[in-house]
């Protein structure tokens, strides 16, 4: 019996070994003490191929930096012009749009969404059980995604720079009983609209297409003349033939350099802009809906995206650090992080003393055939964040 126990203690010590080494592979320790040296040792941790940075304060850019390359065949270095494909943090674009329309008065956050649709949602196991716009701003609609079927509406393997299909299209083939994606048990939550928050991305793709109802215009089309022209985000965009798509930085899923892409539920993730202008619309959520003498929304609709109680939160993530483990010792910082295949971003505030972070990096460690040390690689992205936060002063 010594002997077998002498044994197994062996094999646990000698596990114990190889788990230790491949956390010291995997998960970069270091923390220069020089910023830039510690970003580019954290870029190559994260697989990121370029890296943009701006710290906010008063209103204003108070630094930025550029990392790495746009581009790492053709050794085209990131810089001010180069546009970012942002993932999620797109939703606090979508999230605003909502919201004008709430202002207007022409979408009620509590009204059923079906009163402004050209067809009937409904969750198939409460089919009584109305679903509101401030449901989907909160991700508690009971609509959730199926993983597998969200991914398929991705353009990666085509290639195609925009969507494959309407939103309209999107919406009919997943909510709709006999959509070519329903699925009544994966598609639904089987809890209550409004009782249990389930993240979910093709929500948003809803949402979307509540505006494009509610507004008369196409979604794209509404958020140039509502949001991005009077703010003067004059490099962004949500489809290709809006930007300069030669100016976009290519994306790297771990080893593989992808094409730009998009999502069918496109208002969830697809937002392509330089750093620089996404600035001017992080700074109007800073600065009561405002930027430079253009107002976007009242401040009285942005407390309301933001009041006192997280739970009541619209879009916002009400302290965007907890995702990431990051102690904020009493201080939530609201934000959004981004990641899809190639893409990893962050954009974050701190609306005690009016310092904001904002982060776009193209590539990442793979998310299409992810290493089975991916959870051990993860590590790595609470690092910079933090470090850079510190040093923007939101913590």
């Amino acid at each position: 019996m010594k002997k077998l126990l002498k044994i197994i203690g062996g094999c646990i010590g000698l596990c114990a070994l190889v788990i230790a080494g491949l956390v010291l592979a995997e998960v970069d320790f270091s923390n220069d003490p020089n910023l830039d040296d510690f970003v580019e040792a954290k870029m190559e941790a994260l697989e990121a191929r370029g890296l943009a940075v701006v710290f906010i304060k008063d209103g204003d850019i108070s630094w930025s930096n550029n990392y790495g390359y746009a581009d790492v065949e053709a050794e085209k270095e990131v810089d001010e012009e180069t546009l970012f494909q942002i993932a999620s943090i797109s939703k606090l674009v979508t999230g605003v749009a909502a919201m004008q329309l709430v202002e207007k008065g022409l979408l009620d956050l509590d009204a059923p969404i079906n009163r402004y649709l050209p067809f009937h949602i409904a969750n198939p196991h409460y089919p009584d059980t109305q679903i509101t716009a401030r449901m989907l701003l909160q991700h508690t609609s009971s609509l959730i995604d199926d993983d597998t079927t969200y991914r398929s509406t991705f353009t990666i393997p085509s290639g195609a720079p925009d969507p494959a299909m309407t939103l309209e299209e999107l919406v009919r083939r997943y909510y709709l009983k006999g959509g070519a994606l329903y699925n009544a048990e994966t598609n639904f939550a089987g809890v209550p609209p409004g009782e249990a928050r389930s993240y979910s991305n093709v929500a948003f793709g809803l949402l979307g297409f509540l505006v494009e109802q509610v507004s008369g215009q196409a979604f794209n089309v509404y958020c140039n003349e509502h949001i991005f022209r009077p703010l003067g985000m004059t490099s962004t965009g949500w489809f290709s033939t809006e930007i300069n798509i030669e100016r976009m930085a290519t994306l790297y899923d771990g080893s593989t350099q992808l094409k730009p892409y998009a999502a069918a539920s496109y208002p969830d993730g697809g937002l392509r802009t330089t750093i620089i202008d996404f600035s001017k619309f992080m700074i109007a959520m800073m600065n009561g809906g405002a930027y430079q003498g253009h107002r976007i929304l009242q401040a009285a609709t942005l407390q309301e995206m933001l009041p006192d109680r997280p739970e009541d939160t619209l879009v916002w993530e009400p302290d965007v650090f907890r995702e990431l483990l990051v102690d904020t010792k009493g201080r939530p910082v609201p934000g959004h992080l981004g990641g899809d295949p190639g893409i990893a971003t962050f954009a974050g505030f701190n609306p005690h003393n009016g310092t904001g972070l904002i982060v776009f990096m193209n590539g990442s460690p793979s998310l299409i055939s992810p290493s089975p040390l991916l959870m051990l690689k993860m590590f790595n992205y609470r690092a910079p964040y933090k470090r850079l936060a510190t040093e923007a002063g939101l913590l």
